[in-house]
């Protein structure tokens, strides 16, 4: 099931996404078929993460151009899957989460966390695995009081022709310095992200917790350039997010800016609010930490 289509009007504000994932439903051709488990997961009454290494190393480059995760029905915070350059230590990561980020992710991949778990990437794009590269699946747990048990299955489609398909690259435009006041409602946060490349944008993710209220993105394609919507969420919801892929890419030409702007409510008005009465920063729990990446 292929990630919500959003519209960009580049003359004004982007129109709402569909209420319905737009394109085709269609089956992946499993050229790659990966199972891990039975896995252990013990009991907590705080968040937890299991992590999964469904590739410990590749063997050959893999062109991979559409991907179906098999994890049960368990709701999910959020599930993501990673291509890193190799495997972290992994033996303490399920109590606080691992931070994966820097010149070691070499992509990122957040899957739905209802419905079927299935994305597909454009026609002639394809997320590169390269040879010696680990793939590992991070998935984000609600609290639980029993001990469980979990399996995955991945089914990886690969490219077919002769023609080499363009790579897909993976960009976070992120700010970690920062704290949300105690009762603060409307709490701004920008960031901005200086284009080194011309760059076609497929797909954009946008990532808060629990007191994140909006997020938008526009571009400045060179100084004093008017401000072109790229894309809006006005009404931010948690447990709602998605990746919103473009109907067709977008050139970010180099040199040009993209500006993201991102609304936070750490008031009492919040009725996901927790802490209550403590400054917000950035950190991976979804209840007592924020981020606000794109």
């Amino acid at each position: 099931w292929s990630s919500d289509v959003c519209s960009s009007d580049l003359e004004g504000p982007a129109p709402a996404p569909p209420a319905r994932s737009g394109g085709p439903l269609r089956k992946v051709r499993a050229d790659v078929r990966i199972r891990r488990g039975p896995l252990q997961i013990a009991p907590s009454p705080g968040q937890r993460w299991l992590y999964t290494p469904l590739i410990e190393s590749a063997e050959r480059d893999l062109w991979v151009t559409a991907m179906k995760i098999d994890a049960g029905d368990r709701p999910l915070v959020h599930e993501s899957v990673y291509v890193l350059e190799k495997l972290p230590d992994l033996s303490h990561a399920s109590e606080k989460g691992l931070m994966l980020e820097g010149k070691e992710v070499l992509f990122r991949q957040n899957m739905p966390t209802n419905g079927r778990k299935f994305v597909a990437f454009p026609q002639g794009v394809a997320m590169r695995i390269p040879k010696g590269a680990a793939l590992l699946l991070e998935q984000h747990l609600y609290p639980a009081l029993k001990e469980e048990q979990a399996s995955v299955e991945l089914l990886l489609e690969e490219h077919k022709g002769r023609t080499k398909p363009r790579e897909l690259l993976y960009e976070i435009v992120s700010s970690r310095d920062f704290e949300i006041p105690a009762g603060a409602s409307y709490f701004p946060l920008t960031r901005l992200w200086k284009v080194p490349r011309d760059t076609w944008v497929v797909s954009v993710l946008p990532h808060m917790h629990q007191h994140g209220i909006s997020m938008k993105a526009v571009l400045r394609r060179k100084p004093g350039a008017p401000a072109e919507t790229i894309f809006s969420v006005p009404n931010f919801s948690f447990s709602h997010s998605r990746t919103y892929t473009f109907e067709r890419p977008i050139l970010f030409p180099k040199g040009s800016e993209l500006q993201v702007s991102a609304l936070f409510d750490n008031s009492p008005e919040n009725p996901y609010r927790m802490p209550f009465d403590k400054p917000l920063r950035f950190g991976p729990d979804a209840e007592r930490d924020e981020m606000g990446d794109l």
